[in-house]
């Protein structure tokens, strides 16, 4: 869970630098990267103050031990509660504008959130989190370097 830790303040970092109070991450091995947990229709929204891993029934129980940690707050709702959830995080946080993640919306998803958003500019952005995936840790660098010694292993090299 320490890795969580890292990488939430290394985005807020990139977010602060970028001048965005807010971010919603869609994109699967984004979330993964983030919150380490699976979940196909699981997004993160993440503020200078809250993380939430915003999700549906079908994850609830899977999501628990995430709630549990004090890390994130899960939101278990369908979309138009996840959508109503995540304006309440926004304005509770003072949250003027959030960034979503262009390569990932589609322009469907991105005039919704303006809809249920209307009080919040959301601005697409690219890359964020991309950019930081691409730092590896010593552990994942370790994790690597174990992984080609198992495949060549087993191709007998």
């Amino acid at each position: 869970m320490e890795a969580i830790d890292h990488r939430l303040a290394a985005l807020r970092q990139v977010m602060a630098e970028r001048g965005l109070p807010a971010i919603l991450i869609e994109g699967d091995q984004d979330v993964r990267y983030l919150a380490e947990c699976f979940g196909h229709d699981t997004r993160v929204l993440v503020t200078g103050a809250t993380a939430v891993l915003l999700s549906d029934r079908r994850y609830e129980e899977y999501l628990a031990p995430w709630a549990a940690s004090g890390r994130f707050e899960v939101a278990i709702a369908n979309p138009a509660g996840q959508l109503e959830r995540a304006a309440e995080v926004l304005g509770a946080d003072g949250c003027e504008s959030i960034g979503i993640q262009s390569e990932q919306v589609t322009l469907e998803a991105s005039e919704r959130y303006r809809k249920a958003w209307d009080a919040v500019a959301v601005t697409p952005v690219a890359g964020v989190v991309s950019s930081l995936r691409v730092r590896k840790s010593a552990e994942e660098v370790d994790a690597i370097c174990a992984a080609i010694d198992v495949q060549s292993a087993a191709q007998g090299d």
